[in-house]
């Protein structure tokens, strides 16, 4: 092909009837004349079957515009805006790269799991407001403070192990809660200092009954 001027494009709408096995595409507008869509066009745009352009070509039954990679389409694509996906007017408005036979694969957005160092900063900043946690209350801030991130039964179990090496060492404190005398789930609290267990026991008002 020849050095051609900006004046030589001419805009094409068509719609997509075919995607090659090697990546290229052929269109077809209402002359029923073909476009021939480049590879690099394609994967730019992810178009597929069916989708509608405007695409700006080159008119290749002009003998000196002629190429052996494009067949016998009358024009080539160098650019091209995309007017309507096919996928967007089917009911549901299905993504396009669901739809069966799609050259594109969806992709998976991985969730990003809380790491045992995340917890161990967030429960440091949780016994610093000197107050007394649950092992469930652990958890549930845990996830609170991570949003959109998760927090796996394994590293709940991480994190119970870990508070309860704690209070082995002696870094925490403990006192088993019970509702009454018959109570047989005791709950069992921690804190950083007994002085929190006192505090609380201070404030403790028994009800009438």
């Amino acid at each position: 092909m020849k050095f051609f001027k900006p004046s030589d494009i001419v805009t094409v709408r068509c719609a997509v009837t075919h995607v090659t096995k090697t990546g290229s595409a052929f269109g077809t507008d209402v002359d029923e004349e073909s476009v021939y869509i480049p590879v690099r066009l394609v994967e730019q745009s992810r178009i597929d079957i069916g989708d509608e352009l405007t695409c700006y070509c080159i008119d290749q039954s002009l003998e000196e515009n002629r190429q052996e990679l494009s067949g016998t389409a009358r024009y080539r694509a160098v650019r091209m805006k995309i007017e309507q996906r096919f996928n967007d007017i089917l009911p549901g408005h299905v993504a396009s790269d669901a739809l069966v036979g799609s050259t594109v694969a969806p992709q998976v957005v991985k969730v990003k799991d809380v790491t045992l160092e995340d917890a161990r900063t967030a429960i440091n900043d949780m016994f610093s407001k000197r107050r007394a946690w649950t092992l469930a209350q652990m958890n549930a801030d845990l996830r609170a403070s991570f949003p959109g991130m998760n927090l796996s039964v394994e590293m709940e179990n991480r994190v119970d192990v870990w508070i309860k090496k704690m209070h082995e060492i002696g870094t925490l404190c403990s006192c088993v809660v019970s509702r009454s005398s018959t109570d047989d789930a005791p709950m069992t609290w921690y804190a950083a200092s007994h002085d929190t267990f006192m505090r609380l026991i201070d404030d403790y008002e028994l009800e009438d009954e």
